[in-house]
C-alpha cells in the first residue's frame, strides 16, 4: 500500500488478470520495495515459492586456527548443493560448552532430530546418535565450521557432502560429532537463550556482509580495533566472539559482544524464563556499555571500509550516506514521486523530504 492508500502489486501479480508465479515481469518493482523499511509503503501480502524439502547430509569439523578457518569457508563457496555453512571461534564455542541444555531442551532437540530426519528407525538413529555425541564433541575444539548439504536425494546431499570433505581436508579440517548443524536444522527457531551468554551476560552483534576478495581483509581489520582495546576490554569484562557464515558468493563477519550489565525491558520481555530468574537483578554497568556500543560503531564503519555491506540498512546501518550519487539521486526521486509529503518513515534510509 503507497502512502497516498493505493495499492501496487508487483511482478506477475502487476499485470491485469495475472497470477503471481513470477517476480522478473518488467522491471523489477518487487525488488525496489524489499529492504525499505516501510519507507517507499507497507507491504500487506506477499507470494513465496515453495518446494519440497530437500534430503540432507550434515557434517562438523575442528579447524587449527582462524586463518584456515576463513581458507576453507572461502574454498566452500560455491559448492553445488551446499545449504550452511557456518564457523565459531573459541570464545562461540566455550559459550556453548558452558551453555549447554536443561534436560527438558535435551529432550526436545532429540525428537526435533527425530522428525527431522523423517521419524521411524532412520530418525530415530540420528537422535540416538546426536544424544551420544553432544556432551563431548566441543571438548578441545577452539574454531568449528558446521556444514549442512541439500538434494534432491539422500545420494546427491552426501556426494556434495564428501566434496566438501575433501575440500576441508587439504585445510587441516579434522571432523567432529555433526550436533550443532543438526539440531539447528530441526528446528531453528528456539527460545531466544542466545540474548544473553552463559553467565547472563548482555549480547550484542555488528556485522559486515564481505565479498570473498575482501573477507580477509575485513577479519584482520576486526581483529586489530579489538586488540587496540584488549587492555580496556578484559579490564570491563568485555568478551568478544567472532561469527562466520557463507551467503552464497559472500561470507558474513559477525563481532558479538558479551558483557555483565542490567537487563533491559526488551531482555525481560524475550529471555527464558530460567535467565530472567537467575539474571534480572544485574548490576548496570554503564562504563563497559559505552565501551560496547563505541567499539560497535567503530568495526561496522571498518567493515563498510574494507568492502563490506550489511543488512537491517535504515537501522543500525547508514544507507543513503554511503550510495554513489546516482543510486542516491534515483532513489530520493521515486521517494519524492511515491510520497511527496515524506510521511512513510522517512528517515529509516535517509531519504527524507528535502
Amino acid at each position: 500500500i503507497l502512502p497516498d492508500g493505493s495499492l501496487l502489486r508487483t511482478g506477475s501479480w502487476a499485470a491485469e488478470g495475472r497470477a503471481p508465479f513470477h517476480r522478473s515481469y518488467g522491471p523489477d518493482l518487487t525488488g525496489l520495495f524489499l529492504g525499505d523499511c516501510g519507507s517507499l509503503g507497507l507491504k500487506v501480502r506477499a507470494v513465496l515459492k515453495v518446494m519440497p524439502m530437500p534430503a540432507s547430509a550434515y557434517a562438523s569439523f575442528a579447524l587449527p586456527d582462524a586463518a584456515a578457518m576463513t581458507r576453507a569457508q572461502i574454498a566452500l563457496a560455491g559448492l553445488r548443493g551446499l545449504a550452511e555453512c557456518f564457523g565459531f571461534d573459541p570464545v562461540a564455542n566455550d559459550n556453548l560448552k558452558r551453555t549447554g541444555f536443561t534436560l527438558r531442551e535435551s529432550a526436545e532437540t532429540l525428537r526435533d532430530v527425530a522428525q527431522a530426519g523423517g521419524g521411524g528407525l532412520r530418525g530415530l538413529v540420528a537422535a540416538v546418535g546426536l544424544g551420544a555425541k553432544r556432551t563431548t564433541f566441543l571438548d578441545e575444539v577452539r574454531y568449528s565450521l558446521h556444514l549442512v548439504a541439500d538434494g534432491p536425494t539422500e545420494a546427491d546431499a552426501e556426494e556434495t557432502m564428501r566434496r566438501a570433505r575433501s575440500l576441508l581436508a587439504t585445510h587441516g579440517a579434522v571432523e567432529i560429532a555433526d550436533s550443532i548443524p543438526r539440531a539447528t536444522r530441526a528446528k531453528p527457531f528456539r527460545p531466544i537463550k542466545a540474548l544473553l551468554g552463559p553467565e547472563g551476560e548482555l549480547w550484542l552483534p555488528v556485522h559486515g556482509v564481505m565479498p570473498l576478495s575482501r573477507a580477509q581483509a575485513g577479519l584482520d581489520a576486526v581483529d586489530a580495533i579489538l586488540a587496540g582495546h584488549r587492555a580496556e576490554m578484559e579490564r570491563l569484562g568485555i568478551r568478544v566472539s567472532m561469527l562466520t557464515a557463507l551467503c552464497g558468493r559472500a561470507m558474513i563477519v559477525e563481532p558479538q559482544f558479551f558483557w555483565r550489565d542490567a537487563l533491559t525491558p526488551f531482555h525481560l520481555r524475550h529471555v527464558t524464563a530460567q535467565q530472567r530468574q537467575a539474571h534480572a537483578d544485574q548490576k548496570a554497568n554503564p562504563e563497559a556499555r559505552a565501551l560496547v556500543h563505541r567499539l560497535r560503531r567503530v568495526l561496522a564503519e571498518a567493515l563498510d571500509a574494507a568492502g563490506g555491506t550489511h543488512f537491517q540498512l535504515g537501522r543500525y546501518y547508514g544507507f543513503l550516506p554511503g550510495l554513489t550519487s546516482g543510486a542516491a539521486d534515483a532513489l530520493t526521486a521515486i521517494k519524492r514521486l511515491i510520497d511527496p509529503s515524506s510521511i512513510m518513515n522517512p528517515g529509516a534510509l535517509g531519504l527524507a523530504r528535502g
